[in-house]
C-alpha cells in the first residue's frame, strides 16, 4: 500500500449509546496477554463526567477507507482523566481519555480470595473467576492442556488476571480479548491464518543474550501420599527393582554419590512388562526402550548403572516417587523435577527452574515442555512491522508470518490514528526442546 487513504474516520461512544461529541481517538491497540488498551481527547467544556464509574462502558468504531472497518470490545476509562480548562494561553478546554478494554479491567480487581482449591481442576478455578469478574471465558472446555487436575491452589488477595495467567503459564497457553467482551483462551502452538498485511517497514529486532538455552519443570506440593521409594545400588549394569507400593506416574531423583558410579538411566514397567515411564539421566544417550509404551499402574523398574570412571566402590542410589493406584489420577504426581539432568547446553548461559504445583505430572511436563521454552523465548526475536491505516479483518492476532524461513506470528496491533499508521508486532514460533 504505497498511497495513504486520508479519509479514515474513529469514533468513541457508549457501548450501545450515544457518540462523544467533540471526541479525538488517538490510537487504539490489543496485545496477546494483556488484551486492548486506548487514548484520545475531548475538545470540550462538557465532557463525560471524570468521576463517572470505573466499569462504565466505551466502544471505539474505526474505518480505513479502504471499506474495511473494526470495533473494539467494551472499554474503560481508566488513566488519564486530566481536565485542562481553556484560556487565552492554553487554547480550548481538553479532557484526557484512556485506557484498557472492560473485561480486563473486571479481571484485574485487587484482594480478590477464594476457598482452597483441592482435589480440583483448572476448569473449576477459571470458571469461578469468571463468575466473580462477571465475564465469559472459554477455549479451555474439553483441551487436556488447559483443563486438568489440580491437587491444590491457592487464590488469596491477588487479582483475578494473576490466577489466570498462572495456569496460562504453565499450559504454554494464551488469552486475548475478542470484540464481543469475551476472554478466550488458546496455546501457544494453536494454528492461525497467515497475515494479511501491506506493510512499508519491516524491522528484525532478535536478543539473544535473553534467549533460556535450558529449563527445568518441576512440582513442589504439601500433598504427601506416601509412596517415596529409596534403592542403592552397588553393582553396574541392567538391575531390576520391584517397587513397593505399585505406583502410578512414577518419577525417580539421581541422588549417587559422585565419583562412585551413577544410574544412567530408569525405565518403569507395569505388570505387562510394557513400559510406562523413562527417565534418562545423561545428555540424551539413554533413548527409551523400543516397543510399545504401556499405561497404568507401575510394578517395577530397570535401572542402568555405570561403575566410576578411577576404582571400583559403586555408591548409586535413586529416590523414587509417584501416586498410590487410585490416590490420583493417572499421569499426575505430586512431585516431579523434567528433565532430570542439568541443562546447560546452549551458547548463552540462560537457564531457569520453572516450578509449580499446578503442573500436573512428569509426563505432562514433557510434552508440554517445547512450548513452554517457546513462549518463555518468544520476546527474544521479535519483528516490528508499519503501514498505512489498514482495518481488514485478516490482520489478527496470532496470524502467522514466514520471515527468512522462520515462523513468527502477531503479537500486537495499534492503530495510531494521529501518525495514520497500523504497527506490527510478531515473535518468533519455536517449538524446539
Amino acid at each position: 500500500m504505497t498511497d495513504f487513504h486520508p479519509n479514515f474516520t474513529r469514533t468513541l461512544s457508549l457501548s450501545g449509546g450515544s457518540e462523544v461529541a467533540h471526541a479525538t481517538v488517538s490510537r487504539i491497540g490489543c496485545k496477546a496477554n494483556q488484551g486492548w488498551s486506548w487514548s484520545g481527547v475531548v475538545n470540550s467544556a462538557s465532557g463525560p463526567d471524570p468521576y463517572q464509574d470505573l466499569f462504565t462502558a466505551y466502544q471505539i468504531a474505526w474505518t480505513d477507507g479502504l471499506g474495511n472497518s473494526r470495533t473494539s470490545p467494551d472499554l474503560a476509562w481508566v488513566t488519564p482523566r486530566d481536565y485542562s480548562e481553556a484560556s487565552v494561553n492554553s487554547g480550548p478546554a481538553i479532557q484526557q481519555m484512556g485506557g484498557v478494554d472492560l473485561t480486563g479491567t473486571k479481571m484485574r480487581t485487587n484482594n480478590q480470595s477464594f476457598s482452597s482449591f483441592l482435589a480440583s481442576s483448572t476448569s473449576a478455578i477459571l470458571s469461578a473467576l469468571a463468575t466473580r469478574a462477571g465475564i465469559t471465558l472459554d477455549g479451555y472446555s474439553g483441551r487436556d492442556e488447559l483443563d486438568f487436575y489440580v491437587i491444590e491452589e491457592d487464590v488469596k488477595n491477588s487479582k483475578l488476571i494473576d490466577a489466570l495467567s498462572r495456569i496460562l503459564n504453565v499450559a504454554a497457553g494464551e488469552y486475548y480479548v475478542r470484540p464481543d467482551n469475551r476472554l478466550s483462551l488458546r496455546l501457544w502452538e494453536d494454528s492461525a491464518p497467515d497475515l494479511d498485511f501491506d506493510f512499508s517497514d519491516l524491522k528484525h529486532v532478535p536478543d539473544p543474550a535473553r534467549i533460556f538455552t535450558g529449563l527445568r519443570l518441576g512440582k513442589r506440593s504439601s500433598a504427601r501420599y506416601d509412596t517415596e521409594q529409596v534403592y542403592d545400588f552397588n553393582s553396574s549394569g541392567f538391575v531390576t527393582q520391584t517397587l513397593s507400593p505399585t505406583l502410578n506416574s512414577p518419577f525417580a531423583t539421581n541422588e549417587s554419590v559422585s565419583g562412585a558410579g551413577n544410574v544412567a538411566a530408569v525405565t518403569f514397567y507395569n505388570a505387562s512388562d510394557q513400559w510406562v515411564e523413562h527417565q534418562d539421566f545423561t545428555l540424551g544417550s539413554r533413548p527409551a526402550p523400543g516397543g510399545t509404551r504401556g499405561s497404568g499402574t507401575c510394578t517395577y523398574l530397570v535401572a542402568e548403572v555405570v561403575p566410576p570412571t578411577i576404582g571400583t566402590t559403586i555408591r548409586a542410589r535413586i529416590r523414587v516417587n509417584g501416586t498410590a493406584p487410585g490416590a490420583l489420577p493417572t499421569g499426575v504426581s505430586p512431585e516431579f523435577i523434567y528433565p532430570p539432568m542439568a541443562t546447560s547446553l546452549g551458547a548463552w548461559p540462560a537457564e531457569g527452574d520453572f516450578v509449580d504445583q499446578l503442573f500436573p505430572g512428569y509426563a505432562w511436563a514433557e510434552a508440554r515442555y517445547p512450548y513452554i521454552k517457546s513462549k518463555l523465548n518468544a520476546p527474544a526475536d521479535k519483528l516490528i512491522m508499519t503501514g498505512a491505516l489498514q482495518a481488514n479483518s485478516t490482520i489478527d492476532l496470532f496470524s502467522r508470518f514466514t520471515y527468512r524461513t522462520r515462523v513468527y506470528k502477531v503479537d500486537s496491533i495499534d492503530w495510531d490514528f494521529d501518525a495514520k499508521q497500523t504497527k506490527l508486532e510478531l515473535v518468533r514460533l519455536v517449538s524446539e526442546r
